[in-house]
């Protein structure tokens, strides 16, 4: 029926929607990561500090954090992996969705906004904060950009 046909549209749109976005900001996260990497042995000090707290705060939004006996946190990791399954479970007939597809899109939702919540209050705050100590060592700042630094093909391989 065409109202089976609405509802699978909307879900497949939320989804991609989700899909999109979560991988916007697993991309720039790992471009970060590796900028960050890069600069591990030239920091020393404070900027050695605060370049190792945003590295882990950094990893805590990407993979989470090890903590025995917690239940997994929501990650970019886990929600681009889940928006990328509920979404080929979606399309894959032309039928209404079934409720436990529509109650694992809302959790993917949810767990997506608090992801990206996280993320935003990285970039926000944590950044500035970081780029600060890096300038004030001399060292590189660290762009959000959704380019890995190694395929910028600037030729300056260390």
């Amino acid at each position: 029926p065409l109202a089976g046909l609405e509802q699978q549209f909307e879900v497949e749109t939320r989804l991609a929607s989700l899909m999109t976005r979560s991988a916007q900001a697993a991309r720039e996260s790992r471009s970060m990561r590796e900028q960050a990497q890069g600069l591990d042995s030239k920091a020393t000090g404070s900027a050695a500090d605060s370049l190792k707290s945003f590295e882990q705060r950094l990893s805590a939004i990407m993979q989470g954090s090890a903590s025995p006996g917690a239940a997994p946190s929501p990650t970019l990791n886990r929600v681009s992996g889940a928006a990328s399954t509920l979404y080929a479970d979606a399309t894959r007939s032309d039928a209404a969705p079934t409720k436990s597809l529509l109650d694992a899109t809302s959790t993917a939702e949810q767990d997506a906004a608090a992801v990206l919540k996280n993320y935003s209050e990285l970039k926000a705050k944590d950044l500035p904060a970081l780029n600060q100590a890096l300038r004030g060592a001399g060292l590189s700042e660290i762009q959000v950009t959704t380019d890995s630094p190694k395929n910028e093909g600037e030729g300056d391989v260390e």
